[in-house]
């Protein structure tokens, strides 16, 4: 019984040991996402743009499900700074607005998978549908940053959020769904 404790200790060490050696390379970065680091990766998050153009994902490829007229399957955003200049695949109607800061999630960089959402921004734009006899639009939602493996690049920009038309006394109220290729991030 004295050597119990011992044992149990010397096969922890031994098995911390082997586990270290076992990797080919510390410093070159060998190992896939070995040298990742959540402060490079948040440092690169921050940076990014959310400009693109958003094809639609809703049944029939609509953008927004509900428009008063015309049919949107596509929304082309342009980024500079926090404001946001938006139009559609009628080519019609400008919209502007914000992206806040972008929130990134909590994660590491080692153990990302797919379809895991790296980080979430949040976007608005107002103007004058055109197509839809100048309705007003309000638009809020988000953008999230999702990574997939196995594609090129390997993140996607997803949009969603709700679309409030209104002309006169009349709303439509539309939902939007639409993505983006995001950037190839080198985990």
């Amino acid at each position: 019984m004295k050597f119990l404790p011992f044992k149990l200790t010397a096969s922890l060490w031994l098995s911390a040991l082997f586990l270290l050696t076992s990797c080919d390379d510390w410093e070159s970065g060998s190992q896939s996402n070995f040298n990742s680091s959540a402060g490079d990766l948040e440092e690169l998050l921050g940076e990014l743009s959310v400009d693109g153009t958003y094809n639609g994902t809703l049944t029939g490829g609509l953008a927004v499900s509900n428009p008063l007229q015309g049919t949107t399957t596509t929304l082309f955003i342009e980024q500079s700074g926090n404001s946001l200049t938006v139009t559609d695949n009628q080519g019609q109607s400008t919209y502007t607005g914000s992206v806040s800061e972008v929130l990134i999630e909590d994660i590491d960089p080692v153990f990302i998978t797919t379809g895991q959402t790296l980080a979430t921004f949040t976007v608005d734009w107002t103007g004058s549908d055109l197509v839809s006899f100048g309705d007003d639009i309000v638009f809020t939602g988000t953008i999230e940053l999702i990574y997939e493996e196995g594609r090129i690049p390997n993140t996607i920009l997803e949009l969603s959020g709700t679309w409030v038309g209104t002309f006169f006394l009349n709303s439509t109220i539309s939902v939007v769904g639409a993505e983006a290729d995001g950037p190839d991030i080198n985990l």
